[in-house]
């Protein structure tokens, strides 16, 4: 017995000094590995701000463009006057017409405020005869006002003043809504009567 421990005792001998060895120790954990949890990776590469759950770029919200444009056009309005209506001149200055019976040319050359808006305006007017001369001792039997679709005009009567060469200085144009109004002037020198019209859009300030 003693005889068969003394023959084994080398074997044990070298069987604990194989185990003891760094090449028996267990692998490394993930952490004592990179020093870092793993859940720091994710960290540096954060996902972009703008990624969904299925990875796909969410679109813009729906009413952030067409919110802007809706409350552009709301702001501006619809215009109070028809599209349709081919009566409706674009204003400008020295805008001539052609009276009525062809003897008196009216050249509208200005408004102010220009072109007329609501409330009172004053429009500087002048006249001449069918050959191109000034006619300066000109007077205004009528000057009417009208809202053709309201069908209604204004309470106040313009009051007219020569400037002595040949332009008319018209003053309180009383315009009292927006839309379409006629401007219907009717003009006498000596014998010679004529009438014209202009016809405007009118919008607020």
């Amino acid at each position: 017995m003693s005889r068969a421990l003394v023959r084994l005792a080398p074997l044990l001998l070298a069987f604990t000094a194989c185990s003891s060895s760094p090449s028996g120790r267990a692998p490394a954990s993930s952490t004592e590995t990179s020093g870092t949890p793993a859940a720091a990776s994710g960290a540096d590469n954060p996902s972009p701000a703008t990624s969904t759950g299925d990875g796909t770029a969410p679109s813009a919200p729906a009413s952030a463009s067409a919110d802007d444009g809706g409350a552009a056009a709301s702001e501006a309005g619809p215009s109070p006057c028809p599209s349709n209506d081919t009566s409706i001149e674009t204003y400008q200055a020295n805008l001539m017409q052609m009276g009525q019976s062809k003897q008196i040319q009216f050249v509208l050359v200005d408004s102010k405020p220009g072109p007329p808006i609501v409330g009172i305006n004053t429009f500087t007017l002048r006249l001449l005869d069918a050959s191109g001369n000034a006619i300066p001792s000109a007077t205004f039997p009528t000057i009417k006002l009208w809202m053709p679709y309201m069908r209604h005009g204004s309470s106040v009567i313009p009051s007219v003043m020569s400037n002595g060469d040949g332009t008319y200085s018209i003053h309180t144009i009383d315009l009292i809504m927006a839309g379409v109004w006629q401007f219907t002037f009717t003009a006498q020198s000596g014998s010679t009567k004529d009438t014209a019209m202009y016809t405007f859009c009118v919008l607020q300030h």
